[in-house]
């Protein structure tokens, strides 16, 4: 009988079926009809009725183990987990027999489910047969997969025997410390403090104290050494001369001096407290006193405090209502006619292209216009106009030439003043409309001098530098 461990490497190479192997199983787990007649058989029916008793009612009874060495047990029933006087000794074999029945009653029990569950559904669906060439092509990829991984399974098995091969010429087998704890960063853990080589001092030198006649030093001893030892130093306070006790005696006698080497902290308790006490009465003094600053309030709080609030409040809703007026608006305001009131509104065309095209026309005209000045200059026309005997010559060159250049000159004053003069109307007119006034500080009489020699000096650096041609040229 080959044993459970065998049959499962059987079905890992392929050489049998699962089916077959739990039928080995079976077959070697459970005991034949023979042994089991055999041993009913062998079994003795209770003599007396006391025995009989309790053998129905399943008390325990005084018998004999010797008389029961071929007892066996009602055979269990099929893929009922349960122990069996046949199984291998190994009691790994057993423990693999028990899986495979209890995952083949569960799966048998899962079966079973499906099956009510699928009697109780009323849809039936119409489904293709699967064709004999589908079935048979996808028999084949799995059975190819199937046999695909049984040769990965024998090719990863010659690996592992040629490894092993090679291990055994290795005789090299170093010592493996199984204690050992897993290495890892010295920070990950605390690490114990190291101990001193020596916990305690060997070496005790011997102190010789003072002796009882040193009263004062005993006294010192006594004290506490952290009272002794943290008390503050008191700073070195020299002897004043003559001079300088004159001078500390015009001064005012504080009665807390000021020590350039003491602190604070350091002085006794009860000084500290008697200057706590003074820096409490001078704050107190110093609440007391009469506010003498006033703050400073600008004239629109004080015009707002003056008024009621109820005046404020209507001045508000009066300043809201008015009307704000631009001070960007345009000055000119055009006055339009009763004729143009009365003209129909421009259509789309005009008021698209018609501009332009007036504007054409009147270049067009004025082009025209300007031809024919110049063709009447050309070719005069035979028309004369009649003679005035009477009208003099403007220029007079004929009568007065001497003067012609003086009456020039005198022309051109008149014509620069008229000018001069429009300029300035025209200039005070626009001045006339602009509202906003600068007030434009006059500069001294000094500047004003200095100002007008430069002036001065630059006309005459300008006037005596020759002008130059361009590079051009």
């Amino acid at each position: 009988m080959s044993s459970i461990s065998e049959l499962v490497e059987l079905l890992k190479e392929g050489s049998i079926s699962k089916e077959q192997m739990l039928e080995r199983i079976y077959a070697s787990s459970f005991p034949t009809k023979s042994e089991i007649t055999k041993a009913t058989e062998n079994l003795e029916p209770p003599q007396n009725r006391f025995e009989k008793n309790a053998f129905e009612s399943g008390t325990e009874l005084e018998f004999n183990a010797n008389e029961f060495e071929d007892f066996l047990p009602r055979p269990a029933p099929l893929f009922e987990p349960s122990f069996s006087a046949f199984t291998p000794d190994c009691f790994i074999d057993r423990q693999v027999q028990w899986d495979l029945k209890k995952n083949i009653n569960q799966e048998i029990l899962r079966d079973q489910k499906l099956k009510i569950e699928v009697k109780e559904c009323t849809f039936h669906p119409q489904t293709n047969e699967p064709g004999a060439k589908f079935t048979q092509e996808t028999l084949e990829r799995l059975a190819k997969a199937k046999e695909n991984a049984r040769l990965q399974k024998i090719k990863e098995e010659q690996e592992r025997k040629k490894l092993e091969e090679e291990m055994k010429h290795c005789t090299f087998q170093p010592e493996i410390n199984k204690n050992s704890c897993i290495s890892g960063s010295k920070y990950l853990t605390s690490t114990p403090k190291r101990k001193a080589r020596y916990e305690e001092p060997a070496f005790v030198p011997k102190i010789k104290g003072p002796s009882r006649n040193m009263l004062s030093a005993n006294e010192y001893l006594k004290q506490d050494p952290f009272e002794r030892l943290s008390k503050p130093r008191e700073a070195y306070q020299p002897e004043p001369e003559e001079s300088e006790m004159t001078e500390y005696s015009n001064k005012p006698i504080s009665p807390y001096p000021e020590y350039p080497c003491c602190s604070f902290s350091t002085r006794p308790f009860f000084e500290r407290q008697a200057l706590y006490e003074l820096m409490k009465h001078e704050k107190k003094e110093l609440l007391q006193q009469p506010v003498l600053a006033k703050p400073q309030i600008n004239e629109r709080s004080r015009k707002i405090v003056t008024k009621d609030f109820f005046e404020r409040n209507d001045e508000m809703i009066l300043r809201k209502s008015t009307p704000k007026q631009d001070p960007d608006a345009p000055s000119f305001h055009p006055k339009i006619t009763n004729l143009a009131k009365m003209r129909r509104n421009r259509s789309v065309a005009e008021m698209s292209y018609g501009d332009s095209k007036k504007k054409n026309e009147k270049i067009e005209y004025l082009k025209e216009m300007q031809e024919e000045k110049i063709r009447e200059v050309v070719n005069p026309s035979t028309f004369q106009s009649k003679s005035y005997a009477s009208v003099k010559s403007k220029l007079q060159i004929l009568d007065d030439p001497s003067t012609y250049i003086e009456r020039i000159k005198s022309q051109q004053k008149k014509k620069e003043i008229e000018t001069q003069i429009a300029k300035e109307d025209k200039i005070r007119q626009e001045l006339s409309e602009c509202t906003y006034a600068p007030i434009v500080i006059d500069a001294p009489s000094y500047v004003k001098q200095i100002a007008r020699n430069m002036a001065m000096i630059k006309a005459e650096l300008a006037a005596s530098v020759k002008p130059k041609k361009p590079d051009w040229r």
